[in-house]
């Protein structure tokens, strides 16, 4: 928590030079009352004494802060936004949780073509019980060129750092904590209608923790891995009803991680999509879908879930949310969820991983 504290005070340190520039930003708050169907997000059938026991159900109180703020001066621009929350449980008090997500963005735009600048990212998740909490810290400077009038190139490098928690409770035989260079390209693609980006980006990660050989047996080398990304996103607004509107997006993205350590080395393909849209009575309706394929190229998942922060709700997801407005800048807000294992290849197969959620709440949103 500390290292996101001083990524907020770098950021507001930074606003100064800005500040007598135009300013916006928006507010929002949402509270609510989930029902979540696999509180503690174990498999199914439970690693206990009774098998056959299902996983427990609860009940979640959440919290959600959410605000975003803009300077403009001249050729500078300063971005800032935060999300944060807290989630309560009625019985299963060992996951309750807090999270802050941080992100700010400056640039000086050197002509209409040209512009460069820096990004600064800080994602702190604190549970009651440390079994799956981190923190995450990214720092990168980007350059821009507009190539032609729909197509804008990014060059980015920089660093990140990963500290898993739970690696000081040695609640695990495997250690998660590490750091290391990150660099990548995107190409922006904008046209009347439809808009799109493709990247790769490549990782370098110096894990704090010996790599292992085929008999899992610690070697006398420190584990090193190095993760290949790149993929596709389509985005496609449409009009319909007069003045109503749908967007449409779709994504890919293909992850490699290629490491000395026997056991972790995999292969994801991830398909999503996005339809957001407009109906009567001022109903806003939004559908994320998430399909994940994974590929463990030693033939062993001996990492599981661990493998990214929160990995069972980024593979295979259906989320449903819609919103009514009740009064002024109040609406209510009905958010759904259903979660899946990745589908995966290898030779050993995983204990099915199932949750369901589904939430009712109030929101309060405030632009200036």
């Amino acid at each position: 928590m500390r290292m996101v504290v001083t990524c907020v005070l770098l950021l507001l340190f930074a606003s100064g030079a800005v500040v007598a520039g135009e300013t916006g930003g928006r507010f929002r708050l949402q509270l609510g009352h989930e029902y979540d169907s696999n509180a503690r997000r174990t498999c199914t059938p439970p690693l206990a004494d009774d098998p056959s026991r299902p996983p427990p159900p609860d009940g979640v109180s959440r919290l959600i802060l959410e605000g975003a703020l803009e300077y403009t001066a001249g050729r500078h621009t300063l971005m800032m936004k935060f999300l944060g929350g807290a989630k309560l449980f009625s019985n299963q008090s060992d996951e309750d949780l807090m999270a802050v997500k941080l992100a700010g963005v400056y640039a000086f735009n050197a002509s209409k073509n040209w512009s460069l600048g820096g990004r600064l990212t800080a994602w702190d998740t604190t549970l009651r019980y440390h079994d799956r909490d981190y923190t995450l810290v990214r720092a990168e400077l980007f350059q821009q060129n507009r190539l032609l009038s729909w197509l804008v190139q990014e060059a980015y490098a920089g660093g990140r750092y990963y500290l898993f928690k739970p690696d000081a409770y040695a609640i695990y035989s495997l250690k998660y904590t590490h750091y290391g260079p990150v660099g990548g390209l995107r190409l922006r693609m904008s046209g009347e209608e439809v808009s799109s980006f493709i990247f790769y980006q490549i990782e370098a990660r110096f894990v704090d923790d010996l790599s292992r050989g085929r008999t899992f047996n610690a070697t006398d080398e420190e584990r090193f891995d190095l993760r290949h990304t790149g993929g596709l996103r389509v985005k496609h607004p449409i009009r319909y009803w007069g003045q109503r509107r749908l967007i449409l997006e779709i994504s890919y993205l293909m992850s490699m991680n290629d490491t000395n350590s026997f056991g972790s080395s995999a292969l994801w393909h991830r398909l999503q999509f996005v339809l957001s849209m407009q109906l009567p009575l001022d109903i806003t309706l939004h559908l994320m879908g998430t399909l994940q394929f994974t590929d463990y190229l030693d033939g062993l998942p001996v990492e599981g879930r661990l493998y990214e922060p929160d990995a069972d709700e980024n593979e295979n997801s259906l989320v449903v949310r819609a919103s009514y407005p009740l009064w002024h800048r109040l609406s209510l807000v009905l958010h759904g969820a259903v979660y899946r294992n990745a589908f995966h290849s290898g030779t050993t197969e995983e204990i099915p991983f199932e949750r369901e959620t589904i939430m009712l709440g109030l929101a309060y949103d405030y632009s200036f």
